[in-house]
């Protein structure tokens, strides 16, 4: 699960593995698995015959099967079930920036923030700091139990920061120092920042607090932009009355010049030469009358700004402390409707303003030409607003609740969708109730989906977020308010399908509905581009990639032993913690063991047919804390499957799991295999075909070197006995033999191998059995080289020994290698050597 459902360290219980703790009753740490006697067969198909009717629905099938008890939680969620031993986001701390920027962070986050401001170095404030767990607990139990209504910070942490130095009742120069950190502490907290609690109203107080930012930044920007352009048009306005026909009359010139030149020139002739001011020439009257009327429209909007607040729609009554900070329209019909209209006639009202802005600029810029301008200033409206000028008028929200957005006002949304109008419209919806579905009809259809449907809309922004991510959700916010266009936000508020309070609160609930894939994060901003890859932002929603979220069960046997159960988080395991869907679940027999009960994320990732077959099941614990079974219904099953479509729908369009690209995939890599199966084929052939080749050509010069053996043997040997014929043609004897063969006395035959080994036979390879092994090469790559063939020959027989013939002739997988005879007969060891090399040659 999210790694920020930590505990915080100032209420954890120490306990040992698998023990329960003692007196304040909290339950294990661990869930126990107890271990149960295996059921006979006949208890088997009793038990798994009731399980499988029950999970198809079959009326009075339940019966001997024990439904859970509300006080059941998904295993998975077992360890945060003690809320105030968890450090979460809310309270939410939210303020506005010196950039009229608002921004939100848990109260952790704040006074570490605070504190580093003063105390940067890792010594400083240290008691401070190492109480700053102990500040947080403080300020979270002076804000439980408030109500939904933001708290001023800076009162509630000044509150706790006097328990604190109570708790601690410090004294001496350690008490002073405290009490300074914890007064600087106070000082560093925004004045202007508030704790916001979770409720069903969280998501409309942080877009308050965003749109009155933003509201009044607009504000503050327009008034600053047209008392500048007011007092620049003065300062043209002047001008263009000295250069008009009143500054051509012949009083006007005299004047204009001192005493002691007015006798060069003649007043009356320079003004006949003048001549009168043409239209468009500078001092033109018209231009006068233009420069008087924008000033006018500039000066009307400066003393009357007119309705600069946030302007809210909606059947609900106004919350109390937002009367005065924002303008609450209650209407009893249409919120949709309602809200467009009031955008029209703000628009309507800031058309002559507009107007007049866009004059001032062409008119100070010299680019204003009456003949293209005129016609568009006459007919100016909000449809011709650019975005700049659209972000000028004042936000307005419409805020409708899911039944209408889902039922009867689902046209009017649509139409406020398509307008193209600014228009922001927020709606809770329960992450898991269906919002056009009746009463006990969640389970039996698909669930609509208010955000999908307002991408279909394509240029609407549509900001699906959930008040359990308040970071996700207020940037969602500003998206909006900074877009051009119509936008959405769809909001889980955290409670139940029925709108209560949940077992876990509400922070947790919204987290499990997020992992559990009930509703998912996500950025539709038509603006971010042209691809739904840009438009579609995916990435904050936990495991994005996969179908659920993995989490590990741990639990502990029998003998205390600390074990785990490796699953994921589906939408069954939430669902478990909705009041509504208790009846979809029933507890399994323990010593029921059996190949057709599967875990929640087996069965879903079985086709239907195969799914049939099986009996679903998630992992819950007990209210005694034991870890237990439950089968979910058929219903249920379906309900998941439809939530799992959607994430897949989610995934596909925003580029996470694209089919198209894993089919275009599948098929390039079908494409290069069967292309290197037919290569890899060719090659074999042509090698086997170049194996017969050398094999045939092996086997003619075997014959031949045969052939040629047995014409040049000793054929006088072999009718003398001789065991063995000679390789090669017996040496002619020495010329100094051969003159004194008269006189000396003929030599006793000695033995035939005596007469072998006189000889001198030269090695060779059968280079058509080489396997290229690089054997032979390796021991001596002078002597032996490689052919074009890659087979290996004898490149130079006196570049190695006797004794690496032999060696490489012993090492050769293809015994091709025939060392011959030793070509240096004072080799050491020839003896041997010669006796090794005998087999092949």
């Amino acid at each position: 699960m999210p790694s920020e459902w930590c505990v915080m360290e100032q209420t954890q219980v120490s306990e040992r593995r698998g023990e329960r703790s003692g007196a304040e009753g909290r339950g294990p740490r661990l869930p126990l698995r107890e271990p149960a006697a295996a059921l006979s067969a006949g208890e088997s198909a009793g038990a798994l015959a009731a399980l499988r009717r029950f999970c198809l629905g079959e009326p009075g099938a339940d019966d001997g099967l024990r439904p859970p008890e509300p006080s059941w939680l998904p295993a998975a969620l077992y360890p945060y079930r003690h809320q105030q031993s968890l450090r979460q986001d809310y309270p939410l701390f939210v303020s506005v920036g010196p950039g009229g920027a608002p921004s939100c962070r848990p109260i952790v986050d704040l006074l570490f923030e605070a504190v580093e401001s003063f105390a940067p170095g890792g010594d400083e404030a240290r008691v401070l700091k190492d109480n700053l767990a102990r500040l947080e607990v403080e300020v979270r139990t002076r804000l439980a139990g408030l109500g939904p209504e933001p708290v001023e910070a800076g009162w509630a942490v000044k509150g706790a920061c006097g328990a604190l130095e109570e708790h601690l009742a410090l004294k001496g120069e350690s008490a002073r120092l405290l009490h300074a950190d914890l007064e600087r502490l106070i000082a560093a907290v925004p004045v202007d920042g508030v704790f916001l609690p979770i409720s069903e109203q969280a998501a409309l107080r942080l877009y308050c607090v965003a749109a009155e930012a933003e509201a009044d930044r607009r504000a503050h920007a327009l008034h600053a932009e047209v008392t500048k352009l007011r007092s620049r048009l003065r300062d043209l306005l002047a001008t263009e009355r000295g250069r008009g026909q009143a500054g051509r009359d012949e009083k006007k010139l005299a004047g204009s010049v001192g005493a002691s030149d007015a006798g060069h020139f003649d007043p009356a002739v320079l003004s006949r030469m003048l001549g009168k001011v043409k239209q468009g020439e500078p001092g033109d009257p018209t231009r006068a009358e233009r420069l008087e009327r924008t000033i006018a429209a500039l000066d009307g909007f400066l003393s009357d700004p007119g309705a600069a607040e946030l302007q809210v729609v909606s059947r609900l009554a106004a919350p109390a402390d937002l009367e005065g900070s924002v303008h609450w329209a209650r209407v009893e019909g249409d919120a949709c409707a309602e809200a467009a209209a009031i955008f029209d006639r703000l628009a309507a009202e800031r058309v002559d303003l507009i107007a007049a802005i866009r004059t001032a600029r062409l008119e100070l810029a010299r680019g204003y030409d009456p003949t293209r301008h005129d016609a568009l200033v006459r007919s100016l409206d909000w449809r011709g607003f650019s975005k700049d000028e659209l972000l000028l008028l004042p936000p307005v929200l419409a805020l409708e609740t899911h039944e209408r957005l889902g039922g009867p006002d689902m046209v009017s949304l649509s139409r406020l969708l398509l307008s193209g109008r600014p228009v922001d419209v927020l709606v809770d919806v329960p992450a898991a109730g269906d919002p056009g579905s009746t009463a006990g009809e969640a389970l039996t259809r698909y669930r609509l989906e208010l955000a999908y449907l307002g991408i279909g809309h394509r240029e609407a922004l549509v900001n699906q977020t959930t008040a359990a991510r308040p970071s996700h959700m207020l940037e969602g916010f500003l998206r909006g308010l900074g877009a051009m266009h119509a936008s959405l936000h769809v909001v889980a508020s955290g409670l139940t399908a029925e709108g209560a309070e949940p077992r876990l609160g509400a922070w947790l609930h919204g987290g499990a509905a997020l992992e559990g894939r009930a509703h998912p994060l996500f950025h539709y901003d038509p603006e971010a581009g042209e691809t739904w890859a840009a438009r579609l932002d995916f990435s904050t929603n936990p495991s994005a990639e996969e179908d659920w979220p993995a989490c590990t069960v741990s639990h502990v046997d029998a003998g205390g032993v600390e074990r785990s159960i490796v699953t994921r988080f589906t939408f069954a395991d939430f669902a478990l913690l909705e009041a509504a869907f208790l009846a979809e679940f029933r507890v399994v027999p323990d010593g029921l063991g059996c190949d057709t009960l599967v875990d929640a994320p087996g069965y879903f990732a079985l086709d239907a047919e195969a799914a049939g077959e099986m009996i679903p099941f998630v992992w819950a614990v007990d209210g005694e804390g034991r870890l237990r079974r439950l089968a979910f219904t058929r219903r249920l099953a379906f309900a998941c499957r439809d939530r799992l479509d959607y994430w897949h729908t989610l995934q596909e369009l925003s580029g996470v799991r694209n089919e198209f690209v894993r089919e275009a995939v599948a098929g390039e890599r079908a494409r290069l295999e069967a292309q290197f199966a037919a290569e890899r084929e060719a090659l074999e052939s042509r090698h086997a075909a170049e194996v017969e080749r050398v094999r045939t050509e092996a086997a003619g010069e075997a014959l031949r070197r045969l052939a040629e053996g047995l014409v040049n043997a000793d054929l006088s040997a072999l009718a003398g006995g001789a065991t063995a014929p000679a390789s090669r043609a017996a040496a002619p004897p020495p010329s100094s033999a051969v003159a004194a063969g008269a006189a000396a006395e003929p030599a006793a035959p000695g033995p035939a191998v005596a007469e072998e080994d006189a000889g001198v036979e030269e090695p060779y390879i059968d280079s058509a059995l080489c396997t290229s092994c690089n054997d032979c090469t390796n021991l001596n790559g002078r002597l032996f080289k490689y052919n074009a063939n890659k087979q290996a020959v004898i490149a130079d027989p006196s570049a190695g020994t006797f004794a690496e013939l032999v060696s490489a002739a012993e090492k050769c997988p293809a015994r091709c290698i025939h060392p011959g005879k030793p070509q240096n007969p004072g080799e050491p060891g020839l003896a041997e050597l010669i006796a090794r090399a005998k087999p092949f040659n």
